[in-house]
């Protein structure tokens, strides 16, 4: 590889290095716009769930994605430098030394998980929160205890008797029905949790019988997504 080659691939490497960075870092502006750039890390993120077999509804691994994103628009600054701009030794060797810690900086900010978005948060006091959940509402639990353990857990929850069947809850295969007479109580829990660019609450549907004991329930996480 010619000198020229080579300069030309660091500078291809630290471009790449740093639109990846830059666009990670931007994603903390709140705005509209950071829909649109986060789709600038898609490559790496569709790349990532492809060779690490990971499916979430966030962007995935923050460090493969990182990487991958980085791999992909290096290639691509290189190309651009071969075929089309051509800058010579000199030229290359500047913007090299302008570039290099300004690139460095921003790539390690955006490895920092306080930093960057891309890096889950409150994922573990959301599964503690759903075992706590689930824990206290038992099947075969009665009514009194179901609100009185909601009222602790300081949630405000909806209830209303079923006149007629009707399918109180619907996602996926889960489907639930209650029958006249039973008695409905539901909640939706706000918590902290994201995984960029979606957040999460928990959801509570409960299903008593005519004796007021719980018979059907569901509490579980759901997404709210752009």
């Amino acid at each position: 590889m010619t000198p020229e080659r080579k300069y030309r691939l660091i500078l291809a490497l630290l471009s790449g290095v740093g639109f990846t960075a830059g666009v990670t870092l931007l994603l903390n502006v709140p705005s509209p716009v950071v829909l649109i750039l986060a789709l600038f890390l898609a490559p790496g993120s569709v790349l990532a769930s492809i060779l690490f077999r990971v499916h979430t509804l966030g962007f995935g691994p923050p460090i493969p994605v990182l990487t991958l994103n980085a791999l992909v628009y290096s290639s691509a600054a290189y190309l651009v430098l071969e075929r089309w701009i051509r800058p010579n030794l000199h030229t290359v060797k500047l913007a090299l030394v302008f570039l290099a810690m300004p690139v460095v900086g921003l790539a390690c900010l955006a490895c920092i998980p306080s930093m960057s978005p891309l890096w889950p948060t409150g994922m573990s006091q959301l599964d503690e929160r759903e075992r706590t959940l689930r824990k206290g509402l038992p099947i075969g639990s009665d009514l009194n205890s179901a609100r009185g353990f909601l009222r602790g857990q300081g949630i405000d929850s909806y209830e209303y008797e079923a006149k007629s069947e009707e399918t109180v809850l619907e996602r996926g295969k889960l489907k639930i029905v209650a029958e006249p007479g039973d008695h409905l109580l539901s909640a939706q829990v706000h918590t902290e949790a994201e995984e960029f660019p979606c957040g999460y609450r928990i959801e509570i549907v409960l299903v008593f019988d005519r004796q007021e004991k719980l018979k059907k329930s569901n509490v579980a996480r759901f997404p709210l997504c752009p």
